[in-house]
């Protein structure tokens, strides 16, 4: 952190928060030893944290235990074709040389995008296992954390074959951390199963045989904009899903399977 935004954050900012104070927000929420845990999270919506991401991450895998599993989203959507790009448009007279000089996918070295800071230094993390998808990857640390990320298919990269279907399966938890529904990416396996919406067909970078490749594979054309009604739906009739704070973030720990099931048949409506 910045010296600047360091102290911004603090004039900002009241009280302050270590390990112990988090360890004690996220038991209050249910968080407990053995889950498996998801989490979507925001590093800012905390306050001031001594020690930062790190304590943030230390935290969580204490929470989980050794018996428990920690899983993050670990995007890397600036590896897709830049043809795609929409926000904004690669310039047409750039396209040729981005996609010559566009490095592969590289599932020790890719940096995340667009998932925050504390994805990012979760997937560096000594031990953290990271699926082999250019595009959709996800990080796992803990006991099932090999059965997660093994066998992500290059197709349907949020659907059946993907660390989410895992987190399923394993009865896994949703823990939303200073972010809402939107970035909620369980909705999207939600999408691809209830079959409403449209195929795509998209590029990604990624080495073939050491040489870097363009490959191009299929998926479902995601759409967003309603994650925050599905969930609030989801919360008003099942009254399962539980709040709190955890330092000054807003959090929400929910049964990964409960919603996936409910946003599927809410999608078809």
């Amino acid at each position: 952190m910045s010296s600047e935004s360091e102290r911004a954050l603090i004039g900002d900012t009241l009280p302050m928060w270590n390990k112990h104070d988090l360890r004690l927000h996220l038991e209050d929420l249910g968080v407990s030893s053995g889950m498996t845990l998801l989490v979507h999270s925001s590093l800012r919506a905390f306050g001031y944290v001594i020690g930062g991401v790190e304590t943030v991450i230390e935290v969580l895998l204490e929470a989980v235990g050794t018996q428990g599993t920690l899983v993050m989203p670990a995007f890397s959507a600036q590896l897709s074709d830049p043809g795609d790009w929409q926000d904004p448009p690669m310039p047409t007279k750039w396209l040729e040389k981005v996609r010559l000089s566009m490095p592969p996918f590289d599932s020790t070295r890719t940096a995340t995008w667009g998932v925050g800071s504390i994805p990012e230094q979760f997937r560096s993390w000594t031990g953290v296992l990271r699926s082999n998808h250019p595009i959709d990857s996800f990080c796992a640390y803990g006991k099932n954390a090999a059965a997660i990320v093994e066998g992500h298919s290059l197709d349907f990269a949020l659907g059946n074959n993907s660390p989410l279907a895992r987190v399923y399966e394993l009865n896994g938890f949703i823990l939303l951390l200073g972010v809402g529904h939107d970035v909620n990416t369980s909705l999207h396996f939600a999408e691809l199963r209830s079959g409403i919406r449209a195929l795509v067909t998209i590029g990604a970078r990624v080495q073939v045989n050491l040489n870097p490749t363009w490959i191009k594979y299929q998926d479902c054309d995601y759409d967003s904009s309603e994650f925050c009604k599905v969930g609030e739906a989801f919360e008003a009739c099942t009254n399962i899903t539980r709040c709190a704070l955890v330092g000054t973030a807003h959090a929400k720990l929910i049964p990964q399977r409960q919603l996936v099931n409910f946003a599927e048949e809410y999608f078809k409506i």
